[in-house]
């Protein structure tokens, strides 16, 4: 079953709210068809297909994959990986190629909107309001308060700081810290020295209707959800969506000539399901993918094939 969607773009939004976005936007002229591909009302695979009109004559072309926010919608219980493909359709007289510098994994960057104090991501940005953990009920608060049988109200931010202040602790992060280095007989200085099994325990728990307010906690879960959940595979190379992110994609030069139908990209996006707790299914997606194709150097107009 295919489901179509035509849409020229003149700006695009990946998250599920809906704010001004300050990133590049696709060229003006190119056309953009997406094909939703279902087997048993699944998302199995989406086709992104760029028209190149025949009239186009630009030294360069920008595309913006819808491909997060196809898949911001999904319910994450029910998400297996899900392939995507993308097609340029060169219906003009020139020839376009591109290679891994003509191809970005980014990060959202938004106007006007209130970013939490205190943090700071993996690209020195402080994180949006928006994208922040629920606390859970993990076995450092099972251990804090001395039960499994804890009213929810209870681990609010006035319930639970006031008892670790009796503790001895100003913060939760604090509190963390000495708690799983005894757990696992570690000696780290800072949350983010935790290796991935410690932050998943971490994260583990039973999902309380409470948005965390620990600076440290929200920035170690948006590094967390990056750089060991969130992953994609293009052309058949799998990295963290992280390593997307901040390095350049491995892919080899490719033409695509003038009156010519291409495969650009065969892509995969998945979850690392093992890691993927109930306090961080309400993440979004902060990123977008950017592909710029560029005219061949010295090309005479073509007529015909």
């Amino acid at each position: 079953m295919v489901r179509k969607c035509i849409c020229f773009f003149i700006g695009l939004f990946l998250f599920c709210n809906v704010y001004a976005l300050e990133n590049k936007v696709m060229s003006e002229g190119i056309m953009e068809y997406v094909n939703v591909n279902y087997e048993d009302d699944v998302i199995k695979s989406i086709d992104f297909i760029y028209d190149i009109p025949s009239d186009y004559d630009n030294d360069s072309i920008v595309i913006v994959p819808g491909v997060f926010k196809e898949l911001s919608f999904i319910n994450k219980d029910f998400f297996n990986d899900i392939k995507f493909n993308i097609y340029i359709n060169n219906m003009s007289n020139y020839d376009y190629y591109f290679n891994n510098d003509d191809m970005v994994v980014l990060e959202l960057e938004y106007d006007n909107i209130e970013v939490i104090s205190n943090t700071s991501n993996f690209s020195n940005k402080s994180i949006i309001e928006d994208v922040v953990p629920y606390r859970c009920l993990n076995k450092a608060l099972l251990s804090l308060y001395g039960n499994d049988n804890i009213e929810e109200y209870l681990l609010n931010d006035d319930f639970l700081y006031s008892i670790l202040n009796k503790k001895g602790y100003k913060k939760l992060s604090d509190y963390y810290l000495d708690f799983y280095n005894k757990e696992y007989g570690l000696k780290k200085a800072h949350l983010k020295d935790f290796p991935i099994y410690v932050i998943n325990d971490l994260f583990n728990g039973k999902c309380l209707n409470i948005k965390e307010s620990s600076a440290e906690l929200i920035t170690l879960a948006y590094n967390h959800w990056y750089k060991d959940i969130l992953y994609m595979i293009i052309n058949n190379i799998k990295k963290s969506m992280y390593d997307y992110m901040n390095n350049k994609i491995d892919i080899n030069n490719l033409l695509v000539k003038s009156n010519n139908i291409k495969k650009l990209i065969n892509g995969i996006i998945g979850y690392n399901k093992e890691l993927l707790k109930d306090s961080l299914k309400p993440y979004g997606y902060e990123v977008y993918m950017e592909i710029t194709l560029k005219k061949e150097d010295n090309q005479p107009p073509k007529t015909g094939i």
